[in-house]
């Protein structure tokens, strides 16, 4: 599983809920990745240097071994005015590996309606 790491952008709505992201990610020869038992963490920052999370995401492995990330409309408001930023998820193994496999630019729109 030494594949890099995979770009993925996402555009998100201040205010609102971001729907289930969930990843089905293949090794370089195809085969399925499983990540039961794995832990996720997906955050977005305004550069990947930066000190402050701007959102964690809610993550998780479905049962199908699949990571998933989703964020509530309560989340997505508290991005500020942070109009982009970098995001990334990273996957823990129960024996305690880390590994980031995706990672990209995030675009911030702001609501119109409320």
């Amino acid at each position: 599983m030494a594949d890099p790491i995979a770009q993925y952008d996402l555009t998100l709505v201040r205010g609102d809920t971001f729907e289930r992201q969930t990843f089905v990610m293949q090794d370089s020869s195809g085969a399925h990745i499983d990540f039961t038992g794995y832990t996720a963490l997906a955050q977005v920052r305004a550069a990947a240097n930066a000190p402050g999370v701007i959102l964690e995401f809610t993550t998780g492995v479905n049962a199908d071994g699949d990571a998933f990330i989703e964020a509530t409309a309560e989340q997505t408001s508290a991005t500020g005015a942070l109009p982009s930023g970098v995001w990334d998820l990273q996957l823990t193994s129960p024996s305690g590996r880390n590994r980031t496999y995706l990672a990209g630019d995030v675009t911030i729109i702001q609501d119109v309606s409320r």
